[in-house]
């Protein structure tokens, strides 16, 4: 699909161009309404989802980030801390809900 894509813009091929941006349009707006929905259904689980998302891309935009042992470790604890969060938010302490 890319080389069409680049073609159709080196040559501004108008209907071809067309397609191409209703179909992306079309998905931007899709994807939004499904997060919209996930959102509103399951707040913190979509919530971790993105959050996961956004920190497992670190490693391909960061440069100087190595898999290994001690980032793989790093990985862990984090996982460990958002599991923590999660259970805090479905399970609160009793002495968060005093009044």
């Amino acid at each position: 699909m890319y080389p069409t894509y680049i073609a159709a813009l080196s040559n501004l091929h108008g209907m071809v161009l067309l397609v191409l941006g209703i179909g992306k349009l079309l998905g931007v707006l899709a994807v939004a309404r499904l997060i919209h929905f996930l959102l509103k259904q399951f707040y913190c689980l979509t919530y971790f989802a993105i959050i996961g998302l956004l920190l497992g891309s670190v490693i391909n935009i960061w440069p100087g980030i190595s898999p290994g042992p001690s980032f793989l470790i790093n990985c862990f604890i984090l996982l460990g801390g958002f599991l923590m969060a999660y259970l805090f938010q479905v399970k609160p302490l009793k002495y968060l809900n005093r009044k």
